[in-house]
């Protein structure tokens, strides 16, 4: 069930690269039955190459251009925090 967004509020160091979230505030309560997500607090779980689903509403645009009205989710394999570091921030992916 999507609820309406009243509001947002950005974390105030955000840069585009640290500090990537923020709180929305809901027009109207949450439903009493619905499932909430949980942060995760183990640096060890889950471990590198397993599926995680992530979710935002970040750009999907090559071009970096305007952000997603919509909360978007997709699966992906985590990469270690090493693997990260090296990279050079930007993975080449294949259209399916």
């Amino acid at each position: 069930t999507a609820i309406p967004i009243k509001g947002s509020l950005p974390h105030p160091n955000y840069d585009d690269f640290d500090n990537d979230f923020m709180l929305l505030f809901l027009r109207d309560p949450a439903p009493k039955d619905a499932t909430f997500v949980k942060l995760n607090s183990n640096p060890n779980f889950p471990a590198a190459g397993e599926p995680v689903t992530v979710m935002g509403h970040g750009l999907t645009d090559p071009l970096g251009f305007g952000a997603n009205e919509e909360l978007l989710e997709v699966e992906v394999n985590v990469v270690s925090n090493e693997a990260c570091e090296q990279s050079e921030g930007y993975l080449e992916i294949e259209s399916a």
